[in-house]
């Protein structure tokens, strides 16, 4: 499993050891620390979001994820399980 962590612009001046001390909650529903945290984790930057035009875009160059899209919707799928209104798992 891999979870995401969006910085807002409050994160990007906290320095490593404060990185570490978020919490984030896991599939288990636990508030865990970084570091205690056992599977990887993506910090994705408001830099590095420059030139995407959707979350979608920008989820779809991390590793494990896979995007489908059609004229409408854009579905974002992870190890097998697919979002959105349609939903499904391959």
């Amino acid at each position: 499993m891999i979870a995401f962590l969006f910085l807002l612009s409050q994160y990007e001046t906290l320095s490593l050891a404060e990185l570490l001390e978020i919490q984030v909650v896991t599939a288990m529903k636990k508030p865990l620390e970084l570091k205690e945290v056992p599977v990887p984790i993506s910090v994705i930057t408001h830099d590095m979001m420059e030139g995407y035009r959707s979350v979608a875009e920008v989820l779809e160059d991390e590793a494990g994820i896979y995007v489908n899209r059609d004229l409408v919707f854009e579905d974002v799928g992870l190890r097998g399980i697919v979002s959105g209104m349609r939903g499904y798992s391959r």
